[in-house]
C-alpha cells in the first residue's frame, strides 16, 4: 500500500455518504439532491454504528451538513474534519495536511 506521512490508505475506512449514484452530466457527477441523503441514511447509520469511527472527514458542504445532523440527532461521538471536495479545487497540499493531522 502507498504510505504517506507514516499512514497508509489501509489505515482509513473510505465510504460515500451518498450510496445512490446521482448520475453524470458527461463531465462530472451530478450534485445529489437532498432526497438522496434520506434514501441512504439507514445504510450510513448501520455503517457508523458498526465501525465506531473516531474522526470523519466530510468532503464538501452537503456531506458536512448531513454528517453534522446525523451526529447530533443520533448522539454519535466522533470528530468531524471539514474539507472542500477534492474535485472542487482542494490542493494536494491541503489534502496532505488533513490526513497528516489525523
Amino acid at each position: 500500500a502507498i504510505e504517506k506521512n507514516g499512514k497508509k490508505i489501509d489505515d482509513f475506512a473510505v465510504t460515500e455518504l451518498i450510496k445512490c449514484y446521482p448520475g453524470s452530466n458527461g463531465k462530472r457527477d451530478n450534485k445529489p439532491n437532498i432526497l438522496s441523503f434520506g434514501y441512504c441514511t439507514e445504510l450510513l447509520l448501520k455503517e457508523l454504528r458498526q465501525n465506531k469511527y473516531k474522526k470523519i472527514i466530510a468532503f464538501g458542504s452537503q456531506p458536512r451538513e448531513v454528517i453534522k445532523y446525523i451526529k447530533n440527532k443520533y448522539a454519535f461521538d466522533f470528530d468531524i474534519v471539514e474539507c472542500s471536495h477534492p474535485t472542487g479545487g482542494t490542493s494536494q497540499e491541503k489534502l496532505e495536511e488533513v490526513f497528516r493531522d489525523l
